[in-house]
């Protein structure tokens, strides 16, 4: 098995990136992390920080682990919930989060918030991960169509953060899944797929031979797009498993 990671950054037209993003590799395994912290809230980026720390951490000291990504996700709840009340800052610090662990040849994601996750097998696109947001929600209800998510007034209004009290449903983790030969996935925030869709995507993994040319191809295509926009912070990380 050959596992192959690209990953960048770029806080767009902002000020501040409140986007973080990190590869951890320990052994036979790896967990892939990116987290967009929320600018209206303020502190993000040191929400997406937090997150993405404690990813380290957790996976680390166990990587093998069945529940590690539940664990990464729990912890970082409590830890953000714990800082906004030594800060005196309970409306701040919350962030979407989505992991991605490879433990010998099996696989398993998870997310929250609207930070995407898309797994491609055999260099077709086979699912993505559904945002915890207003207009995924009218998506799926058939009120609007999945590819005017990406340019609707109320895209960024999510139902399910961290750093915020869950008194439902939080964050979704997937089945096990067995490699095939050939998997690839990524991981971006909202800053990157606003500006590129899932055909190009596809086309361009078809394209390219390793996953820093498939996302150095994808980056030019989401500057293009963005460069007379007001572009948010935009991170991604992709990852070829062959």
């Amino acid at each position: 098995m050959q596992v192959e990671y690209a990953l960048y950054t770029d806080k767009g037209k902002r000020d501040i990136n409140e986007d973080s993003a990190d590869v951890i590799c320990i052994g036979k395994s790896c967990c892939f992390v990116l987290a967009d912290g929320l600018g209206g809230h303020g502190m993000g980026d040191e929400a997406s920080a937090c997150a993405v720390q404690t990813a380290r951490e957790v996976f680390s000291g166990d990587p093998a682990g069945e529940d590690v990504i539940a664990r990464i996700f729990e912890k970082t709840q409590e830890r953000l919930l714990k800082l906004q009340q030594e800060k005196r800052r309970p409306d701040s610090m919350k962030t979407t989060l989505t992991v991605l662990t490879l433990a010998e040849d099996k696989l398993r994601w998870g997310h929250i918030g609207d930070s995407r996750i898309y797994r491609f097998r055999g260099r077709k696109l086979e699912e993505r991960t559904r945002d915890h947001s207003v207009v995924q929600a009218l998506a799926t209800l058939g009120e609007i169509r999945e590819k005017d998510i990406r340019n609707h007034p109320d895209r960024n209004r999510l139902l399910r953060v961290l750093g915020q009290e869950w008194t439902g449903e939080s964050y979704e983790i997937s089945p096990e899944v067995l490699l095939s030969g050939e998997d690839s996935f990524i991981l971006c925030s909202d800053g990157f797929w606003e500006y590129i869709d899932e055909k190009k995507m596809q086309k361009l993994l078809k394209k390219t031979g390793t996953a820093g040319e498939w996302l150095e191809a994808m980056k030019k295509i989401v500057f293009k797009n963005g460069k007379d926009k007001n572009m948010d912070n935009n991170t991604a990380i992709t990852v070829r498993i062959r």
